[in-house]
C-alpha cells in the first residue's frame, strides 16, 4: 500500500467534506469512497471523521437562526411539492417537523380537567 501525502490527504478530507453536506450517509459514502481512491473502507472512514469534525466546528460558527430560517424554508418547499404530488402523507410530515422544529418541543397542549386540549379551545 502507497503512502498519501499531505496534500492527498487534504484533498482526501475536502471530497468527504463535500459529500457529507450533500447529504450522503456515512456508510454510502465510505463504499463509494473506498472504491473510488483505491483505500480500505477503514481509511475512507479516516477520511468521513475528519471532514465530520471540521462540519460541526463550522457549524458551531453560523447563528442557529440562520439554519432554522433555511430549514424552514426548505420545509415548506417539500411541503408545497408533495401538496402538488398529491402526497399528503408526506406533506403533514413536513408540517409536523416544521411544528417541533419552531415551537422547539414545548409543543405539548395543555389538557382542561375535562380533557380538551387548549389546541381546539382557547
Amino acid at each position: 500500500m502507497t503512502r498519501v501525502t499531505k496534500a492527498e490527504k487534504e484533498r482526501r478530507v475536502q471530497e468527504a467534506l463535500q459529500a457529507l453536506i450533500d447529504g450522503y450517509g456515512t456508510s454510502t459514502l465510505a463504499s463509494h469512497l473506498s472504491e473510488k481512491w483505491g483505500c480500505t473502507r477503514r481509511n475512507a472512514l479516516y477520511y468521513i471523521k475528519k471532514a465530520d469534525i471540521r462540519l460541526q466546528k463550522d457549524l458551531k460558527k453560523v447563528d442557529k437562526r440562520d439554519i432554522t430560517a433555511r430549514l424552514i424554508n426548505l420545509l415548506e418547499l417539500n411541503i408545497q411539492k408533495s401538496m402538488r404530488q398529491n402526497n399528503y402523507g408526506a406533506a403533514i410530515s413536513g408540517i409536523r417537523c416544521m411544528k417541533d422544529l419552531i415551537l422547539d418541543g414545548d409543543s405539548k397542549p395543555k389538557k382542561f380537567k375535562h380533557g380538551r386540549s387548549t389546541a381546539y379551545y382557547g
